[in-house]
């Protein structure tokens, strides 16, 4: 039987994926799909403890400008206190994976922070298991 192609792309960082019904190419990696026995899309949460960190300095500051009565360390801490709270609002974005399981364990393939992109590499993937069977 002649190998079928699901999906064939080029990201933007020149990582090639091609998911066939035989194997999954991502980059340089090679995965035989006889050895994938689930495919899911994992969503890894953003690090956000700088910002805490940031908030908690900058709620302090406040305080403290109060008790000293020092106008300037409370606008620097309401600025910060307000910074980290639309870096976690705006910047801190959550990463997508495509994560198999193997008879080895867990691995995160690919990663990205396109969801839709992510959705459609195991889309195919599991459209290329399903033929299989």
């Amino acid at each position: 039987m002649a190998e079928q192609t699901f999906l064939e792309v080029t990201t933007t960082s020149n990582c090639t994926i091609k998911v066939t019904n035989a194997r999954v190419i991502i980059g340089a990696d090679t995965y035989q799909l006889t050895q994938i026995n689930h495919v899911v899309m994992y969503k890894i949460p953003p690090k956000i403890n700088w910002a805490i960190g940031l908030i908690v300095i900058g709620i302090i500051c406040f305080f403290m400008s109060v008790n000293y009565m020092n106008s300037g360390l409370g606008l620097v801490g309401a600025l910060m206190a307000v910074g980290g709270i639309l870096a976690i609002i705006f910047l801190l974005k959550p990463c997508f994976s495509v994560r198999f399981t193997t008879s080895s364990g867990q691995v995160d393939a690919l990663r990205s922070k396109d969801q839709a992109f992510i959705g459609k590499i195991v889309s195919a993937i599991n459209e290329a298991i399903a033929s299989k069977v």
